[in-house]
């Protein structure tokens, strides 16, 4: 996964995250590794979005890299410890074999990825943490980021203990997923393109009869989880 999107605002950013301070930004529908993106750091005990380069400046090659991997190293096992960062995101683009799938959760038009920082020179730069993909999606990539809602926030930038951490990458929890092919001009490096984010080869007719369809899906699987919460 080398693309993802943050067209969020910055105010409704620091909204949903309960952060009172909100950083300004552009929207960024196609973000490539080398790009400074909005990120949620622990500072003074307190979330705090900052500016970051995705893609640690030890390597340029560590723009993501696997829980697996993390846990195996003691570089890596030290930095998930203690320095660890929430990436906004509205979705994420997978190239299978040349054909790129955009992936969302029609749940949550905003989410979090899991990250490492770091600090060199009071420039910040991460990389994104990756788990085994959701069964849903399996088909189409193996690896997925480490997703967590916005409501999850703080536990993830405070948890101490490894077990907790781990938990957040156990596949794609009780998450839901909508994929849909999207069009070859996504992958390219100059495209920061809204419209690229749309089903390929659909009208916005049917563009708006998908989207119909979706929220209504949505709304029954909320209301079968109020049902089996009571």
């Amino acid at each position: 996964m080398n693309i993802y999107s943050i067209a969020t605002t910055p105010e409704m950013l620091a909204s949903r995250t309960n952060i009172s301070e909100p950083l300004d930004y552009e929207p960024i529908y196609q973000a490539r590794p080398g790009m400074k993106m909005p990120i949620i750091i622990l500072r003074d005990g307190k979330p705090e979005i900052v500016m970051a380069s995705w893609g640690l400046r030890s390597s340029s090659a560590f723009n993501r890299i696997h829980m697996s991997r993390v846990l195996k190293s003691r570089p890596w096992n030290l930095l998930i410890r203690r320095q660890r960062c929430a990436v906004p995101a509205n979705c994420f683009i997978v190239n299978t074999h040349g054909a790129p799938h955009l992936i969302r959760l029609p749940q949550h038009r905003l989410f979090m990825m899991g990250g490492i920082f770091q600090i060199k020179k009071e420039e910040i730069y991460f990389t994104l943490l990756e788990t085994e993909s959701a069964d849903l999606i399996s088909s189409i990539t193996k690896e997925m980021p480490v997703l967590f809602h916005n409501d999850r926030i703080a536990r993830w930038l405070k948890a101490d203990e490894i077990g907790t951490l781990m938990r957040f990458a156990d596949k794609a929890g009780n998450n839901w997923f909508d994929y849909f092919k999207v069009a070859p001009e996504i992958i390219s490096e100059k495209e920061n393109n809204r419209e690229l984010l749309t089903p390929l080869g659909m009208t916005r007719e049917q563009q708006k009869l998908r989207e119909q369809s979706i929220q209504a899906l949505t709304f029954e699987k909320e209301r079968m989880n109020r049902r089996n919460s009571k």
